[in-house]
């Protein structure tokens, strides 16, 4: 999939632009409702665990490759922009949002499969953005991570969904499907 453009609001478009048969005009409706979106990604060293015989982060590096249209920063005992590194470290989660703060977002997609380091402080700053954090849990579901990110979605105005490690083999087509379904659909 590599370089495709996905967008789930319109399928018909997403399909022109993808076999470079939109319009001009059709292009810059896309990237315009694209702008402003940054996926927040965790890469923790917990990132590093096996679901289904394929590393967390494998999922997430090849799933977040269809997203060439939305802004990638990645976090864990620092900050990253522009690549996903291998998983290391703590899940400093604050940090991340201070940083999304210098580039205000209009909307967030938090990928994440445990609780931060400070949560408090983490909802703190997940307040501060004044936009909507939609949130992708990975886990078993039930636990504090679960509970964490409903709240960040729940404080921000954004939606939230856990992909459950427990039934599922492979993460790849739940991880694509719930960033599709946090996209905005143009409607």
């Amino acid at each position: 999939m590599g370089n495709s453009i996905v967008y789930s609001g319109n399928s018909s478009l997403a399909s022109k632009m993808k076999e470079g048969l939109a319009s001009i005009r059709e292009q810059k409706s896309m990237l315009k409702m694209m702008d402003g979106i940054v996926l927040l990604m965790d890469v923790s060293g917990s990132m590093g665990d096996y679901v289904g015989g394929k590393r967390k982060i494998d999922s997430l590096r090849d799933v977040v490759a269809e997203f060439d249209v939305v802004r990638k920063v990645s976090f864990s005992s620092g900050v990253f922009e522009g690549h996903i590194p291998e998983p290391q470290g703590n899940t400093q989660l604050t940090e991340a949002l201070l940083y999304l703060g210098t580039l205000k977002p209009k909307e967030v997609i938090l990928i994440s499969d445990g609780l931060p380091d400070n949560p408090s402080s983490a909802i703190t700053a997940a307040k501060s953005l004044s936009c909507p954090i939609n949130t992708l849990y990975i886990g078993v579901g039930g636990d504090d991570g679960e509970r964490f990110m409903k709240t960040v979605a729940e404080v921000t105005g954004g939606k939230e969904l856990t992909i459950n490690i427990k039934s599922i083999y492979k993460i790849d087509k739940c991880l694509s499907e719930g960033i599709k379904m946090m996209l905005p659909s143009g409607k």
